[in-house]
């Protein structure tokens, strides 16, 4: 487990389909920038981990390796001034964000990104590790998620 990097992907849209909001009276709508609430932009992001690695003084390696958005930058053809960047996806956190287009998002994920907790995702890398050592004693999928002392383990 010492030596494994964990990639995966992830689905982000820019906003929900269905957005509650507590408005105060007189406040303004919030400006929503779709065309269409059934052609909401999402994007997909990898992100690669690797389980965080520690010496006597404290931290030596957070485990954060990387998270990258799937787009493009290309020249705005019309609407936002021609000759303008614009960030498409490639193919047609996140939820407690607002991004009110893809640059937003891209940047909200690389937010949470860095700051997510070393020790939790260490806490991550102990649990798939005794996932993995309870579907080597049994074979298949057909097991309990160990209970183990986390904490005894990170020490």
């Amino acid at each position: 487990m010492e030596n494994i990097i964990h990639m995966d992907e992830k689905w982000f849209n820019t906003t929900s389909k269905y957005k509650k909001y507590y408005m105060l009276p007189g406040e303004n709508d919030p400006h929503r920038t779709v065309q269409n609430k059934n052609h909401i932009g999402k994007v997909m992001f990898l992100s690669a981990e690797g389980k965080p690695m520690y010496d006597d003084e404290g931290n030596i390696f957070d485990g954060k390796i990387g998270v990258w958005p799937f787009v493009r930058k290309e020249q705005a053809k019309r609407r936002r001034g021609r000759g303008t960047q614009v960030t498409k996806p490639i193919k047609s956190l996140t939820y407690e964000r607002i991004s009110r287009n893809l640059d937003e998002l891209i940047q909200n994920v690389q937010n949470e990104f860095d700051n997510y907790d070393p020790d939790t995702l260490n806490r991550v890398f102990l649990t798939l590790q005794g996932c993995l050592v309870e579907v080597m004693k049994d074979g298949g999928n057909k097991y309990k998620i160990p209970h183990i002392d986390k904490d005894r383990l990170q020490a």
